[in-house]
């Protein structure tokens, strides 16, 4: 299948340059195209299009084979390539030979090559891609020549040892000191090195790149110098034995979810100019900003600083011991994925501050029944509630205009809601497998609802206006529908008056019984119940106003 994938990317792509080029491909059939040496699938280029292949790339090898030395030709024609992925998976893999002619290697080129354990690039290669030894080697070594890449004791670096590029996931060594002449950790340079429990960065570094230790599940102590100016995305991503981390007076940047699951404190510098710390929280320096909530801390009940403004994407990601957090006023914005995952979230209050509440922000908040939404918020984002399994009622304000994608799916136990004439639209799967809906209240004719029969959930009744958006969508799906004039008219006269509360008073004390299409009608306040409170509500639109 991995053959077939990379044969059929390689021949649409030449096939796509020759169209524009306005010649026909090179090859006579695509079969030609890729061939074979050995154990090796490769295809050959033709860079300079006079129609002579000068160039050899190997994109594949046989997944049993164990040893490999790559040729330095095929056919007179010179390897220089190895793609990316091109060895990905050939875990029987022990051995392999690469020769001088190589000049790039690949994006995976040897990820899961789990049984290669150490590996010599030569001093042809100039270029070495994203992960190329993920997951396999516990030692790789340069050639004394080699004028862009360097190993010190099976670690890889760039040639002068200002980058440090790879330390081995194989490498079993518990501690590790990075040498004073790096300057920069690179991007996902520690990635899934689970065994490290200490790691020293020497005063020489200054930034720590994009999930340079991410997964390094077993580090326990780190410190990071005053050297330290940046620190990247997902950096310390779940680094889950790391407990406390101090950011010093020298850092400017932090990356999106750098400490993401991970740390039960971080302690920001008191002369850091661009950061604080609360309580173990971390901020911006104004504290205007709360931009990260340790995941490990094990507090129920957080209360937000008066002086935030936004809350961040992802900030109480997974933070699943949290009962009950309390939103300020000052607070105007609620990220993507904010509360993602706070499995133990019973209560929240938003206040009508909020203006924008992201994507995703309250998905599998599981344990919350009830939520009210600021009367200023105008659209509900996708999944913005999806799999609050135990809401049990929730308002939505007239300012709301749209309801977006899976905004309430798997909202089992939502009873009833009412959509405010205000919302435009309503997309796909918005009410999807909310299994104990019974009404739906559609107050906009006009309101546009996803054509979709999961859009809103075959156990609900449908009430909305006659010739309305509503009665349509319920006609194309065979769906219950409530013209929103019945309601409470149980007579059928055209009008609700004395004789429908009468009617109503009557069932309750038992002295008549109502049909199942009267028990809908006859439920004047649609909350799933024909009671005295129907009755009242009638007679209350017939007082004198």
């Amino acid at each position: 299948m991995k053959l077939v994938k990379k044969i059929y990317t390689f021949i649409t792509a030449a096939a796509c340059c020759a169209a524009i080029s306005g010649i026909m491909p090179f090859s006579s059939s695509a079969e030609e195209s890729v061939k074979t040496y050995g154990d090796l699938s490769y295809v050959s280029s033709d860079s300079d299009g006079d129609r002579i292949y000068d160039y050899i790339a190997i994109i594949d090898c046989n997944e049993s084979v164990t040893k490999i030395e790559i040729p330095a030709e095929i056919e007179d024609i010179p390897v220089v390539e190895i793609e990316s992925s091109a060895f990905n998976g050939c875990a029987n893999l022990t051995s392999i030979i690469i020769p001088d002619s190589i000049t790039s290697i690949g994006d995976f080129a040897f990820e899961n090559c789990s049984g290669l354990t150490s590996i010599t690039i030569p001093d042809s290669v100039t270029s070495i891609g994203d992960h190329a030894f993920y997951n396999c080697l516990t030692s790789i070594t340069v050639s004394e020549n080699n004028k862009y890449f360097s190993s010190l004791n099976g670690v890889l670096f760039n040639k002068d040892k200002t980058e440090l590029v790879t330390y081995l996931i194989g490498n079993e060594r518990t501690e590790y000191a990075i040498p004073d002449s790096v300057t920069s950790i690179g991007d996902r340079a520690f990635y899934k090195c689970s065994s490290l429990t200490s790691i020293i960065i020497p005063d020489s570094v200054t930034s720590i790149g994009d999930h340079a230790f991410y997964n390094c599940s077993s580090l326990t102590s780190i410190t990071i110098p005053d050297s330290v100016t940046s620190i990247g995305d997902h950096a310390f991503h779940n680094c889950s034995g790391l407990t406390s981390i101090t950011i010093p007076d020298s850092v400017t940047s932090i990356g999106d979810h750098a400490f993401y699951n991970c740390l039960t404190s971080i302690t920001v510098s008191e002369n850091n100019k661009y950061f604080s710390s609360l309580n173990g929280v971390l901020f911006n320096k104004d504290k205007t900003e709360l931009i990260t909530y340790p995941i490990g801390n094990e507090r129920t009940e957080y209360t937000i600083p008066d002086s935030v403004t936004s809350i961040g994407n992802f900030i109480f990601y997974n933070c699943s011991s949290l009962t009950s957090i309390t939103i300020p006023d000052s607070v105007t914005s609620i990220g993507n994925f904010a509360f993602y995952n706070c499995s133990s979230l019973t209560s929240i209050t938003i206040p009508d501050s909020v203006a924008s509440i992201g994507n995703s922000a309250f998905y599998n908040c599981s344990s919350l029944t009830n939520i009210k939404l600021p009367d200023v918020i105008d659209i509900i984002s996708g999944n913005t509630f999806r799999d609050c399994s135990s809401l049990l009622n929730i308002i939505i304000p007239d300012s709301v205009t749209a309801i977006k994608e899976c905004a309430f799916y798997n909202c089992s136990n939502l009873t009833s809601i009412t959509i405010p004439d205000s919302v435009a639209s309503i997309e796909n799967s918005a009410f999807y497998n909310c299994t104990s809906l019974k009404s739906i209240t559609l107050n906009n004719p006009d309101c546009e609802i996803s054509n979709d029969k999961d859009t809103i959930p075959e156990t609900a009744v449908i009430y909305g206006y006659k010739n309305s958006t509503a009665q349509t969508y319920a006609e194309s799906f065979n769906r219950k529908f409530i013209s929103l004039e019945e309601i409470g008219d149980i007579s059928g006269n055209g009008e609700i008056d004395l004789y429908d509360a009468i009617e109503i008073a009557k069932a309750i004390m038992g002295l008549r019984t109502f049909t199942a299409e009267e028990m809908i009608i006859a439920d004047f306040n649609m909350d799933g119940a024909v009671d005295l409170y129907d009755a009242i509500e009638i007679a209350r639109t017939l007082l004198p106003k």
